[in-house]
């Protein structure tokens, strides 16, 4: 007989962390073997927390599809400190939203000891808050869309690094040792974005990107959602929320 961990480590190395194929499998009844069990802890590298355990996050809990497995480098405490706000935005930013996001992190530096930026270590707006905050020596929260020993993009290694290394970071991802960066991983992900801030900032985004997905289990999870507003033009999720009700947002002090 396998402990309840063992069996969702087993079958996330033998399914690349796939919720569903995780699920069909242990709601079937279907059983794993010694062989399977050892090759999955052979592979293991990073810490692990298993929904089964007492520990385990009750934000994490409480997501739709609450993850089996958060695999993890860097300091689990920051996941209880305050001031956790969640960064999303376009990958493809301008000018003006580098501007924005840089000019907002900065000054939330200067409002308060104890800012932690959470976001998934994507091209553009997640990499400028987050590079942002390295820089002030704020604490970062990295989630990952590919396995956690596979940092994606390969070009924010230094985010990766500092998670991993600085004592101020934490990297998670539900996907175990080398999986690879799937599309349909990266939406999904973002519900754990979502669960692990108290709050979230949009600098810049389109109508039809991730950032609406992160928004959706946002609001779904009841936070707070603050808006940079933007030029006038069709294709600006900011404005579209605004005007849905949202949280202006034109200084660090409306997020504070």
């Amino acid at each position: 007989m396998y402990r309840g961990k063992d069996v969702l480590i087993t079958l996330a190395s033998l399914y690349g962390g796939d919720w569903e194929k995780i699920y069909h499998h242990v709601t079937t009844n279907r059983s794993i073997n010694i062989e399977q069990k050892n090759r999955a802890y052979s592979e293991l590298r990073a810490n692990v927390i298993s929904i089964m355990d007492d520990d385990f996050p009750t934000r994490f809990g409480q997501t739709f599809h609450p993850p089996f497995l958060l695999y993890y480098y860097g300091n689990i405490d920051i996941l209880r400190s305050s001031h956790k706000l969640a960064v999303v935005g376009s990958r493809l930013n301008s000018d003006y939203g580098a501007k924005v996001t840089e000019t907002l992190i900065a000054d939330l530096h200067g409002l308060t000891s104890d800012l932690t930026v959470v976001s998934g270590m994507a091209k553009g707006i997640d990499s400028i808050a987050m590079r942002t905050a390295m820089k002030n020596n704020d604490k970062v929260i990295a989630i990952l869309g590919s396995g956690i020993d596979n940092p994606y993009p390969e070009e924010n290694r230094d985010i990766y690094d500092y998670c991993v290394n600085s004592g101020r970071g934490l990297v998670i991802s539900e996907y175990p040792g080398k999986t690879e960066p799937l599309k349909e991983h990266f939406p999904f992900r973002n519900r754990l974005i979502a669960a692990a801030a108290d709050a979230l900032l949009l600098p810049e985004a389109r109508l039809k990107s991730g950032s609406a997905i992160t928004i959706k289990f946002a609001l779904e999870a009841g936070l707070d959602i603050l808006v940079v507003p933007h030029e006038l033009k069709g294709d600006s999720l900011n404005n579209a929320l605004i005007k849905d009700g949202a949280i202006v947002c034109t200084s660090a002090a409306d997020i504070l």
